[in-house]
């Protein structure tokens, strides 16, 4: 399918993924409303984009401040998403994925690591090829890449860089 300058959804967050639909065929196109804490799964056949999206409301509403921005990433097996909150909110929520019905469910906040050092302003995020671990980036005045034990809920710090390198965005 080749669609081109066809707007999905405004306003819009910078969170997008996509997901193979269960059935092998077809791709779910995830994205996050602005204004709601609606995440709207939009099904991509060979035929073209659906209009109607299923809408799952869950997790934290964006509203405000640059909570927009961040990453929204699928795990390798399509069973969960992650999703960055920076700035004001500054946290990750994990959520699981139905790949039949486009449903995002069961929001668990990843937020209790502010007194383990983790800096503000997490913006990436990924899942290990394995699903069993999250690395996030932070951006601003020093980035750090981290890796939580998902098993464990352990977090690790990996790299600092401090200055003006920033790292950020993050893809397997």
């Amino acid at each position: 399918v080749i669609t081109t300058n066809v707007p999905v959804l405004a306003p819009a967050c910078e969170k997008l993924a996509v997901v193979a639909h269960e059935n092998g065929t077809d791709f779910w196109v995830i994205v996050h409303r602005f204004g709601d804490n609606a995440f709207l799964s939009y099904l991509l056949t060979p035929g073209g984009l659906s209009s109607a999206p299923v809408q799952s409301n869950v997790g934290v509403p964006v509203t405000y401040g640059d909570a927009y921005a961040g990453y929204l990433c699928a795990s390798v097996d399509g069973t969960m998403l992650a999703a960055a909150y920076p700035d004001v909110i500054n946290l990750v929520q994990v959520y699981d994925f139905d790949a039949a019905t486009g449903s995002v469910t069961n929001a668990i906040t990843l937020n209790g690591f502010a007194t383990q050092g983790l800096s503000s302003g997490i913006y990436g995020v990924e899942f290990s090829p394995s699903d069993d671990r999250l690395y996030l980036a932070t951006t601003w005045i020093t980035s750090r890449l981290y890796q939580i034990d998902l098993t464990t809920s352990t977090l690790t710090q990996l790299q600092s860089i401090p200055g003006n390198y920033m790292l950020g965005a993050l893809q397997l």
